[in-house]
């Protein structure tokens, strides 16, 4: 019966991933293959299909993890979004169970892995879809975005304020990128008649301004820079900036508004600037190695793979095991001939002796 009732979930898991749902009747908490445990147990979450296993499964249901924590038949399907978060951030049971270097490996391929990247396509900026390149400048910039998940959001590109369309900014990012289209007037569904580069501001932003000692009579338009300087619309010279005094600091710590960005941890800037590296590395740095057959092009290829911890695929691997097999059986040949040359050369020396 477990037999059966195991066949049935992997069933419905390869289902489920390819888009099917299909409802299964299983006790909660229990691990996903064996059908044992409880909801209290230490288990292991796919991020694909959120199958948990528990310490004994995880190794024949995860395999080597080539992208990170998926299910076999999960292994080169997008995840689970609500599941972005916990990229790289490793469980107890997976070093509990595996080697830090083996721990490091499978956290870098699940960091890493194209497709378990942020799909472009599902992230819009001022009303229009990001391409590829647009993504990366995003991600990889000096300030991105926190925790950036699919969905609409607001770029004010002269200020970098940042926001989830129809909400507050949430964010100072980095200025001046070329993503998204023109921020839009309503993009923050402000109601004050106070625009700031074009963009109608929120109560919040209005008493933030008052705290910074700007006049808001008349319906005035600002230009606000990523410096924080403002000036008014119609006039040249530019005015203090909006985040020098310490009120403005408080109110936005109160009204929960953001502030400029600082300087960040230099631990974690140094993990965030690795990951950005390896990143850029893979996105941009392409050649091509071209020679004779048995020059060695293949050998320098696989050892870069090697070295960059990028896994082979499947078919790959079949290759590599047919040319060992080959090459092993071609060496077992070679030794038996010389076997047989050797017995036959002892032979003719003992047989000439007695004679």
């Amino acid at each position: 019966l477990s037999y059966i009732r195991r066949f049935v979930y992997y069933c419905d898991l390869e289902s489920t991933v390819r888009g099917v749902n299909i409802e299964r009747n299983m006790q909660k908490g229990v691990c996903h293959r064996c059908l044992k445990g409880n909801r209290f147990m230490e288990k292991e979450v796919c991020i694909v299909c959120g199958a948990s296993y528990c310490y004994h499964c995880v190794p024949r249901a995860m395999g080597s993890m080539p992208e990170g924590r998926k299910c076999l038949t999960c292994v080169g399907f997008r995840i689970r979004e609500a599941r972005r978060g916990k990229l790289g951030k490793c469980s107890r049971l997976l070093k509990r169970l595996l080697t830090d270097s083996e721990v490091k490996f499978i956290m870098n391929n699940e960091m890493l892995c194209e497709v378990n990247q942020l799909p472009p396509e599902l992230v819009f900026v001022n009303g229009e879809t990001l391409s590829q390149d647009e993504l990366f400048e995003l991600q990889n910039c000096k300030y991105p975005p926190k925790k950036l998940r699919p969905g609409h959001y607001w770029y004010d590109k002269g200020s970098g304020f940042w926001g989830k369309e129809g909400q507050k900014p949430s964010q100072i990012i980095t200025s001046h990128l070329d993503v998204g289209g023109h921020v839009k007037r309503n993009a923050s569904n402000g109601n004050t008649n106070v625009l700031i580069n074009n963009r109608e501001i929120t109560k919040e932003e209005l008493w933030m301004l008052k705290s910074a000692g700007l006049r808001s009579e008349g319906k005035p338009h600002f230009w606000v820079n990523e410096d924080g300087t403002y000036q008014e619309e119609g006039q040249k010279n530019e005015k203090g900036k909006i985040w020098d005094k310490t009120r403005t600091k408080l109110v936005c710590a109160v009204l929960s508004l953001p502030v400029p960005p600082r300087s960040e941890n230099p631990s974690q800037k140094e993990v965030n600037g690795e990951i950005r590296d390896n990143l850029a590395q893979k996105s941009i740095h392409k050649f091509l190695l071209v020679g004779y057959d048995k020059s060695g092009t293949s050998t320098i290829y696989k050892q870069a793979k090697i070295v960059y911890g990028i896994p082979f695929s499947e078919d790959e691997r079949q290759t590599i095991k047919f040319l060992i097999q080959r090459n092993l059986f071609g060496y077992l040949g070679v030794l038996l001939e010389g076997r047989e040359r050797f017995e036959e050369e002892i032979t003719e020396q003992f047989e000439s002796g007695f004679g």
